[in-house]
Protein backbone atom coordinates (compact mmCIF):
# COMPACT_ATOMS: atom_id res chain seq x y z
CA UNK A 1 0.00 0.00 0.00
CA UNK A 2 3.28 2.49 -0.50
CA UNK A 3 1.54 4.23 -3.70
CA UNK A 4 -1.70 5.24 -1.50
CA UNK A 5 0.29 6.66 1.40
CA UNK A 6 2.57 8.31 -1.27
CA UNK A 7 -1.14 9.80 -2.51
CA UNK A 8 -1.88 10.56 1.00
CA UNK A 9 1.28 12.35 1.80
CA UNK A 10 1.63 14.43 -1.11
CA UNK A 11 -1.76 15.49 -0.86
CA UNK A 12 -3.61 13.93 -3.36
CA UNK A 13 -5.52 12.39 -1.26
CA UNK A 14 -7.66 13.35 1.76
CA UNK A 15 -8.32 11.82 5.47
CA UNK A 16 -11.54 10.37 4.10
CA UNK A 17 -10.37 9.46 0.45
CA UNK A 18 -7.41 7.94 1.99
CA UNK A 19 -9.28 5.33 5.04
CA UNK A 20 -11.79 4.48 2.29
CA UNK A 21 -9.59 3.73 -0.28
CA UNK A 22 -7.35 1.52 2.37
CA UNK A 23 -10.19 -0.15 3.55
CA UNK A 24 -11.16 -1.15 0.32
CA UNK A 25 -7.73 -2.28 -0.86
CA UNK A 26 -7.50 -4.36 2.72
CA UNK A 27 -10.64 -6.11 1.13
CA UNK A 28 -9.70 -6.90 -1.94
CA UNK A 29 -6.50 -8.10 -0.54
CA UNK A 30 -8.57 -10.07 1.79
CA UNK A 31 -10.32 -11.58 -1.12
CA UNK A 32 -7.16 -12.53 -3.38
CA UNK A 33 -5.67 -14.50 -0.47
CA UNK A 34 -8.75 -16.66 -0.12
CA UNK A 35 -9.00 -17.09 -3.50
CA UNK A 36 -5.15 -17.99 -3.85
CA UNK A 37 -5.63 -20.50 -0.93
CA UNK A 38 -8.52 -21.77 -2.46
CA UNK A 39 -6.99 -22.49 -5.95
CA UNK A 40 -3.76 -24.29 -3.89
CA UNK A 41 -5.92 -26.54 -1.93
CA UNK A 42 -8.00 -27.75 -4.89
CA UNK A 43 -4.95 -28.45 -6.93
CA UNK A 44 -3.51 -30.41 -3.79
CA UNK A 45 -6.85 -32.61 -3.84
CA UNK A 46 -6.35 -32.92 -8.31
CA UNK A 47 -2.93 -34.61 -7.11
Amino acid sequence: MNWLNLLYDIGYLDDKGFESMSQDLSEVIALLVASIKTIKNNNQFKK
